[in-house]
Order: C-alpha cells, then structure tokens, then sequence
C-alpha cells in the first residue's frame, strides 16, 4: 500500500525502433476503502461469551496489511430473557475498519444467544475412583485447595459455566465435609442450579475423595558402633 497516493512518471520504449513516450501516474486513493466481511450470523447458547475471540474478527482484503488498518468493533445488545420464547438475546456487532487515508468500510454480525434449559446441563464428574482417579492428599496444599472448583468442575452447558445472567441462570453449592481419617476425606459437594425464568432448582452431588494412600517414610541414621 505505500504506492498509493503518490505521483508515479513512467515511460514506455518500442526496442525496435527506439521511440518511446513518458506520462504520469497517480493512483487514487479514494475508491479503494478496504474490503471487510464479517462472521456469517451465529446462533449460540446464552451462556456462551461473546467477546470476539469466540468467533474470529472479519475478514479483510484490499491494499492494506491488517496491520495498517484501524479495526474496531460495537456491540448494540437486546435482551429478550424470559418472555416465553426460546431467544435470550441478540447481538449486533458491527465492525469497522479504516485504512491510513481515512477510507471506512464496516460490517454487521449478527448474534443469537438461544435460551438453555435444565436438561442441558452437565455436572462435574466425581473424584471417587470411578469417574475420575481419587485425589492424593499434597502435603503443601489444604484439602480444601487440591478439592477448588478450577479443579474439580463445574456445572456446564455446552462447554460454559452453566451460571449466566444472559441466560437468567445461578449456580450454587454447599460442601459437606467428612474426614474420614488423618488427611483422608469425604467430600459431598451439592450443587444447585436454577433456572430463574422457569422457577426451577436442579440438584446434583458430586463426590470427591481427598485420600492418603502413601506409607510415611522414615530417614533411619546410619548404624554406628561403639
């Protein structure tokens, strides 16, 4: 792109006979704003995030390296949770891009955020030996740290945390702990899910076993005789 805009003299010469003419060139900067093409439409589950890195910025083409482009983008949100239909929001995001000669050009993505049920939700597996390995108790770490929802789960909707004010949903729990013995223990975590439109709980528990199944180890001095 750094050709545009500038004046260019060129010259054109016949090898056969040697005759040749000179003019000028300019090239026009005025219709030639960058091309942008948005995300097709997208139909999503509310609880879904919705910041661009979820579905990718616009595709742009023209005379410009992306980077010399200014690309920004605005969201315009219309919320239609719990009015009986099975549409939670749309959202319009229109991007805009603008080369170094102030050309604009912008484009529209439409996003639909589809309202989720109770039925859809997927509640984390239990720690027990069955679903997933117990957890071996770590002698720098409380129970409580080794058993935190960043690593045992939560519950999800397709792949989100299933708690969403887009969706009109909350999530809870409650532990009930039991120690079984030493740093051996039971973990019952109770889960609610609620669906606030519909006035309906989902409950789940989720079992977790924090266990000490290694033998302590003892450093025996050396023997010595006297």
């Amino acid at each position: 792109g750094s050709f545009l805009g500038q004046n260019w003299i060129f010259r054109v010469l016949n090898p056969s006979n040697s005759t040749s003419c000179t003019g000028t060139l300019v090239i026009n900067t005025t219709p030639l704003p960058p091309a942008i093409t948005c995300p097709p439409d997208t139909v999503i589950t509310c609880n879904t995030p919705v910041n661009p890195s979820e579905f990718g910025g616009p595709l742009l083409t023209g005379c410009f390296d992306e980077t010399a482009l200014d690309l920004t983008y605005n969201d315009v949100l219309v919320s239609s949770i719990c009015d009986g239909d099975s549409i939670a929001f749309f959202l319009t995001r229109t991007w805009e891009a603008v080369d170094p000669f102030g050309n604009v050009t912008n484009c529209q993505h439409v996003i639909t955020g589809r309202r989720i049920t109770l039925n859809e939700v997927v509640f984390p597996p239990n720690y027990d030996g069955f679903d997933e390995p117990r957890i071996q108790c770590d002698p720098n770490a409380s129970y409580l740290m080794q058993t935190d929802t960043s690593m045992t789960g939560v519950p999800t909707v397709d792949g989100h945390f299933a708690a969403s004010s887009s969706c009109s949903f909350a999530v809870q729990f409650q532990d009930v702990v039991t120690q079984i013995c030493g740093a051996y223990y039971k973990i019952e975590r109770k889960w609610q899910v609620f669906d606030n439109c519909e006035s309906e709980v989902l409950n789940h528990t989720q079992v977790i076993y924090v266990v000490d199944e290694d033998p302590p180890a003892y450093n025996i001095p050396d023997s010595l005789f006297v």
